[in-house]
């Protein structure tokens, strides 16, 4: 429609038929949806194959029903429907709609019963008018707006309708945006990546930061040897949604129109396992040239499009966090390259786990408190994300080393318990049901012998967790690295060495197998997985730990360590998280106490209900007491103020008192709270409907059994054990209760997740 059409007094109310197209084409899938996903602009296709299509109807539209109202419509809300609808506080409230700031906004008068002569009016608050049928309207403060449309014929008013909007900025799928508001997001993302903060408040204002002084305060956090303040605790996610938030009102610095777009890795799963996708990478729009940039085995850093060759900062040794090279990244990766880089693989392990609709659903189905779900979600749910874009390198010669030595020293048990040699995968593949194939040996079909499968989960799990391994010494004070290393010197002789190899080697003749125990324990994160491997004896641990540590680990991507943020790639990732979390506080939690076990390791600040979080944003003031009930942005000013150098101590302990802490956000974030600048566009997982896991049939409520009334004592203890997936007299006993779990049984449950998004050929060994 042109805009002379949209502004005419007498335009035909015939817009609310969105979705009919989309409702049409639903459950296209193959070639369409493969097309719909590879950049188009909004639109049916898009809407079919991945999000649905909206559900609301004219009746459901405020006043429904009634002679007379209003709703609020875009190109968006005509593919994906009215937006955040979902939030308890605009149903709560009774609004009309969701407009956003610093876009036209067309508002449509509905009313059936209206003869097509019938005018319009329209009244604002402040006491503007407008006429027609449609009228768009700027809004500019997040606030809320009373409007007022009267239909009249003649000098006669038919009717009229009151209601109110709200103004907040609404963040979509990436795939969902228009390619012009796409281009926007990049375009002020671009800003940030290549003005200092300094220069950028001369020219944006105080809000704007500098990526590169963010991935300094993101580093500085993530990397201090005692523990990790942004991660591994519970309040990974408000941490996130805050240092999100910064980022978000860095970019409306740049361009008010722009919303930070979130990334939903479980369509690019989904994809994938439903064959539509034959690459994660080369089939998704988010790793082309005019989206996020491409990379691939021949070349780890972005060589072409808009973000070709991101530089990373260097001579950074005044800094908090730098590796032996001066880069500013984690003191364990040592990562001389100068730019941005993703690895295309684990250790020579082709990684394709990214987090799935079986994942996200079991994470919400099968947790029941706040703490239960708080602690599983910085892992299985998100983390995996990470590894699939950051990979690691400087590994596969270890890898393969150490699957060599397993092939040709370590066999079947016979009869007496001895252990024989066997030959190769490659001589046993002929006469086994493994096929080998350059360094990868991968099960032909669920047979083949006992120690091939073990083997094989075994070097999945080394390779694919190598990069754990080395940041966990690192923080354990188990491996040294150089103090310098110019830039020209290769990774062989600038790695990490492990401290106590010595004495590993001592504790096999002194039987101290505990020794061997803890260093492999703290090396391997799924040491557990493998406790039933009979012939992976404390001589062989101690070897495999020695071929690692002379290999130097691995170097990380630098999506993989705590330099992260300099890769934009990272920036949609944590609004998946936080929506998700979303819609369990609208399933409900059974109890949202914050722990005390907050945290990986003791008093870790940052993981505490009481800690600041220290990144600058602003919320909305919700208790104002203004006449008209408005809310306003920058009611809390810490956008305004300047950070001090980065450093735990001062970050955390030392910062203005207007800084939220983790239990502020956390109550302002909630579906029932206005306090945040914006909604998510909707809570829709179509995808996962068509994958089998329907996020809307979750049932949160504990069916009240005479089993249940008759626990004792000690079957309340028992219920805290790790959720089964298919258990239903668990899950009532867990969610009457309202019992957390251990962290020995979160670390079982996600184990159970864990298990779900490794390649078919591994599945089966777990």
């Amino acid at each position: 429609m042109d805009e002379a059409s949209k502004l005419a007094p007498d335009a035909a109310p015939a817009r609310r038929t969105y979705g009919a197209v989309a409702k049409a084409a639903l459950g296209v899938a193959g070639v369409g949806a493969v097309a719909a996903l590879r950049g188009s602009d909004v639109g049916a296709s898009v809407s079919s194959a991945l999000f649905g299509s909206p559900t609301a109807a004219l009746d459901d539209a405020p006043g429904g029903g009634s002679e007379l109202s209003f709703y609020v419509w875009s190109d968006y809300t005509d593919t994906y429907g009215d937006v955040g609808t979902s939030y308890t506080w605009y149903s709560d409230g009774g609004y009309a709609g969701i407009v956003e700031p610093y876009v036209p906004q067309t508002l449509v008068a509905d009313c059936a019963a209206c003869s097509p002569d019938t005018t319009y009016t329209w009244t604002f608050s402040g006491g503007e008018t407008a006429f027609g049928n449609e009228v768009e309207r700027m809004f500019y403060a997040l606030e809320t707006y009373d409007v007022q449309v009267s239909a009249t014929a003649g000098d006669s008013v038919l009717a009229s309708y009151a209601g109110t909007v709200v103004c907040r900025y609404v963040r979509r799928e990436i795939r969902q945006l228009s390619s012009t508001d796409r281009n926007r997001f990049f375009d002020a993302m671009k800003v940030l990546w290549t003005q200092t903060s300094d220069i950028g408040q001369d020219i944006y204002g105080p809000s704007f930061l500098s990526i590169y002084d963010t991935a300094e305060f993101h580093v500085t956090l993530s990397s201090d040897i005692k523990c990790d303040h942004m991660h591994d605790g519970i309040g990974f996610l408000t941490m996130h949604v805050g240092l999100a938030l910064a980022l978000e009102q860095a970019l409306q610095a740049v361009d008010n129109r722009v919303a930070l777009p979130y990334w939903d890795y479980t369509i690019d799963k989904y994809m994938y396992d439903s064959g539509n996708w034959t690459s994660m990478k080369s089939d998704s729009p988010l790793w082309q040239n005019d989206w996020f940039g491409h990379t691939d085995s021949a070349n780890t850093t972005i060589n072409a499009g808009r973000w070709a060759y991101i530089e990373v900062e260097i001579g950074v040794w005044g800094s908090e966090s730098h590796n032996s090279y001066g880069y500013l990244r984690a003191p364990w990766n040592n990562n001389n390259n100068a730019y941005v880089e993703r690895a295309s693989d684990l250790c020579g392990q082709t990684y394709t786990a990214l987090p799935s609709c079986e994942v996200h659903y079991y994470t919400l189905s099968k947790t029941y408190t706040w703490s239960d779900f708080g602690w599983v979600l910085p892992y299985e749910p998100h983390g995996p994300v990470h590894m699939f874009v950051g990979g690691t390198k400087e590994c596969d010669t270890i890898g393969d080393k150490v699957e060599s030595y397993l092939d040709y020293q370590i066999g079947l048990s016979d009869d007496d318990g001895e252990y024989e040699t066997i030959a190769t995968y490659a001589e046993v593949g002929n006469s086994s049901n493994y096929t080998v194939s350059g360094n990868e040996t991968v099960m032909a079909s669920t047979n083949g012998t006992l120690h091939q499968r073990e083997v094989k989960k075994l070097m999945y799990l080394l390779r694919t967790d190598m990069f754990v391994s080395l940041k966990n010494m690192y923080r354990a004070g188990y491996l040294e690295f150089p103090d310098y290393c110019s830039l020209d010197t290769n990774f062989s002789d600038c790695h990490a060495t492990c401290m106590e190899l010595d004495q590993l080697q001592d504790a096999i003749t002194d039987k101290d197998d505990t020794y061997i125990e803890d260093y492999w324990e703290m090396m391997f994160a799924w040491s557990s997985a493998t406790d039933s491997y009979t012939w992976l004896s404390h001589e062989v641990k101690v070897t495999i730990i020695r071929m690692v540590c002379e290999g130097g680990f691995a170097v990380d991507g630098d999506q993989l360590e705590s330099g992260s943020p300099m890769d934009p790639a990272f920036w949609p990732i944590h609004g998946t998280v936080e929506r998700l979390w979303l819609y369990k506080k609208l399933l409900g939690f059974t109890n949202e106490g914050w722990p005390d076990d907050y945290s990986t390791v003791s008093e870790c600040f940052g993981h505490n209900a009481t800690d600041l979080i220290p990144f600058s944003f602003s919320l909305i003031d919700t208790d104002t007491d203004d006449d008209d009930d408005a809310v306003s942005i920058m009611a809390n000013m810490s956008a305004n103020v300047t950070l001090p150098a980065p450093s735990p101590a001062v970050m955390m302990d030392e910062l203005n008192s207007t800084r939220y802490t983790n239990q502020e956000l956390y109550d302002k974030m909630g579906p029932d709270s206005m306090a945040m600048p914006y909604v998510y566009q909707d809570f829709d997982w179509d995808h996962c409907s068509h994958a089998g896991f329907d996020f809307t049939g979750i049932d949160t409520s504990a069916e009240v059994t005479d089993d249940v009334l008759d626990m004792t004592p000690t079957d309340v203890d028992e219920a805290a054990a790790p959720p089964s997936l298919d258990d239903d007299a668990d899950d009532a006993r867990r969610k009457l209760t309202g019992a957390s779990m251990t962290r020995e049984e979160i670390v079982a449950f996600r184990w159970q997740l864990y298990k779900m998004t490794v390649p078919e050929y591994i599945q089966d060994l777990f």
